[in-house]
């Protein structure tokens, strides 16, 4: 069986959202040691499964979010990992209840495949350094303000391909909420 590098997530190609982060950015890329995530790559995991060979079943358990419903999305402020005062990940934050019960009916569709994370924190990557950057908090404290809201309608099931310039997505499933 073909083991496939993937994952569940919501893609974020609004421009607007993506147009309200690059000041945000244009800051962290001249910070040393710092990779920012590609604008095309930005997005939510709602579930990571690494090389898994259980592609069908996920795409299987997927099609049970069908009609869950189009919801908003609030972007809020940054925050880091493993904390923001040791960050080596910057992220942008989310807030929104039909995104936890989203989380949470997929991770019921995935039970006999995956276990449930118990501390899921919806947020967007945008940002990661090699080592702990020393000005996170400051940064992270500074930039709390809303980044605006988006329509969230579908999730999609990604193949995640690793390259020396940083990993390629490639849809494999798309399910309309």
């Amino acid at each position: 069986m073909l083991l496939v590098r993937s994952f569940v997530s919501i893609d974020l190609g609004n421009q607007q959202i993506l147009t309200n982060l690059e000041p945000i950015r244009t800051k962290l890329e001249k910070q040393a040691g710092v990779r920012l995530v590609r604008p095309e790559n930005i997005h939510i995991t709602l579930k990571f499964f690494g090389d898994t060979h259980h592609t069908e079943q996920i795409k299987t358990a997927l099609t049970k979010l069908s009609g869950f419903g189009k919801f908003k999305l609030r972007l809020t402020g940054l925050g880091g990992f493993p904390s923001k005062n040791q960050a080596r990940i910057i992220w942008v934050g989310t807030d929104s209840a039909e995104l936890m019960k989203l989380k949470n009916q997929l991770d019921q569709a995935l039970v006999k495949i995956v276990p449930a994370e118990k501390n899921f924190v919806g947020h967007i990557t945008i940002a990661r350094f090699r080592k702990v950057w020393p000005d996170a908090t400051s940064f992270i404290d500074a930039h709390q303000s809303g980044l605006g809201e988006t329509q969230v309608k579908y999730v999609r099931l990604k193949e995640s391909i690793l390259t020396l310039t940083g990993p390629v997505y490639r849809t494999i499933m798309e399910v309309e909420l």
